[in-house]
């Protein structure tokens, strides 16, 4: 992965500043490249960051059952490059995901293209917006991709936070309507003479 990161980095450097003047520029830009790595080292601590790139996400249809294969709109080649990887549970075996936006697609159909599909979502995905081959992205693109991933991670945890809030709330609502309803005088019945 490396390897492919400073591939991709020098072809965005030469693509916008052409050639290296001195060593000293090389070296300075080769650092910046090592300082890009580690940023994605940082970053390696979730499932998603392994399908960053389009070979592991198509390794992932490959190495799994995806039940689209016959499928001409569907090929795992086409979902990969759409920016999915295959990431099936026990209720959705044709569930996708973008390591990018986060978002899960399932219930694919023949006719679905997975590039329209995305790009239904592209409001929130920056891959959809650039709608770039990897070998062309820039550096400013690929620090975009992997700020909307961290933004996309934090939306998520701040959505289950809110959600497990909510949960807590409803509890203690419960529990102060039992408190209420067993501190009420109870209403004694009159006694006739």
């Amino acid at each position: 992965m490396l390897c492919t990161l400073i591939t991709l980095l020098i072809a965005s450097y030469f693509r916008f500043y052409g050639t290296f003047h001195s060593v000293k520029e090389m070296k300075r830009y080769y650092k910046d490249y090592q300082n890009m790595a580690a940023i994605v080292d940082f970053l390696n601590w979730d499932a998603y960051t392994e399908h960053i790139f389009c070979n592991n996400r198509l390794r992932s249809f490959t190495k799994n059952a995806w039940p689209h294969q016959q499928s001409v709109n569907l090929l795992p080649e086409k979902m990969a490059k759409a920016g999915f990887f295959f990431d099936p549970d026990n209720d959705n075996i044709d569930g996708v995901s973008c390591p990018f936006c986060l978002k899960t697609l399932t219930g694919w159909e023949d006719s679905d293209d997975p590039l329209v599909e995305h790009a239904k979502r592209k409001d929130i995905c920056y891959f959809a917006r650039l709608n770039k081959d990897e070998k062309e992205w820039t550096v400013e693109d690929f620090l975009r991709l992997l700020a909307q991933r961290r933004a996309s991670m934090m939306s998520l945890i701040a959505l289950k936070a809110i959600d497990g809030a909510m949960d807590a709330m409803e509890s203690v609502k419960k529990r102060i309507d039992v408190l209420v309803e067993n501190k009420r005088p109870k209403k004694v019945a009159k006694r006739k003479k």
